[in-house]
């Protein structure tokens, strides 16, 4: 079994972790689901500054083993690559658990992932240091990317204006619209290398979950991404 597969199972396993608590008032009890989901949320998800978590359901269902939404927020959220998710909301719906506190079924997990302009910047600084003193603006559906690539042997300052564009559900994409350098247009094939380049910007494996990216939207200086996982299948192996 590869690392992402027991991750992937550890996460979904280690989401409840309920302890007699049958007489105790649901709030009690959903606190306590909470505490523990949060304590593991590092290991299920990715390392963040910071995690909260609410848990929505009344005692009788809970003790029955079914839980009606969990919603798990992340702030400030490392991903393996290096890559820093400002926020990420992530909301189950319709938890069964056995006795046992093995997860039997959850009926949906969406996902919706906050990138900034800051986090972005460091984020290419680091992963590809050959776009020296990377800018970049997201305003209004448009990525405005200034970099000084190299170019036959010399660095050459350019301008960038891209889309962003999902690709295969796991993959987003810069799309370069126009692309000026030093006040004029630039050959193809530089257009080609920076598209190599820069992409993906991000990839859903760079997660522990078996996420699809469903939409992605840029204004006010941000990326917002939403999406989904299959829990179901995940459940499965």
């Amino acid at each position: 079994m590869t690392n992402r597969k027991r991750s992937s199972k550890k996460w979904l396993v280690a989401l409840i972790v309920v302890a007699a608590i049958s007489g105790a008032p649901s709030a009690a009890m959903r606190w306590k689901i909470g505490q523990s989901v949060k304590e593991k949320a590092p290991e299920m998800i990715s390392p963040a500054r910071l995690y909260s978590v609410s848990v929505k359901g009344g005692a009788f269902d809970i003790i029955k083993g079914r839980i009606e939404a969990i919603n798990i927020r992340g702030y400030d959220v490392r991903l393996a690559n290096g890559l820093t998710i400002d926020r990420l909301d992530v909301r189950l719906k319709e938890i069964r658990f056995k006795p046992d506190q093995t997860i039997t079924d959850v009926q949906s997990a969406d996902f919706s992932a906050i990138l900034t302009e800051s986090n972005l910047i460091d984020f290419m600084s680091v992963s590809r240091p050959d776009m020296k003193d990377a800018r970049v603006v997201l305003d209004d559906g448009i990525l405005k990317l200034s970099v000084s690539p190299r170019v036959l042997a010399t660095r050459t300052p350019v301008t960038l204006e891209c889309s962003l564009q999902i690709e295969e559900d796991t993959r987003l994409n810069l799309v370069i619209n126009r692309l000026v350098a030093r006040g004029i247009r630039v050959p193809g094939f530089v257009k080609e290398k920076l598209t190599k380049d820069l992409n993906p910007v991000f990839d859903t494996s760079q997660m522990d979950l078996d996420a699809k990216l469903k939409s992605v939207d840029v204004s006010n200086g941000a990326i917002t991404l939403k999406g989904n996982a299959d829990v179901r299948q995940a459940l499965a192996r």
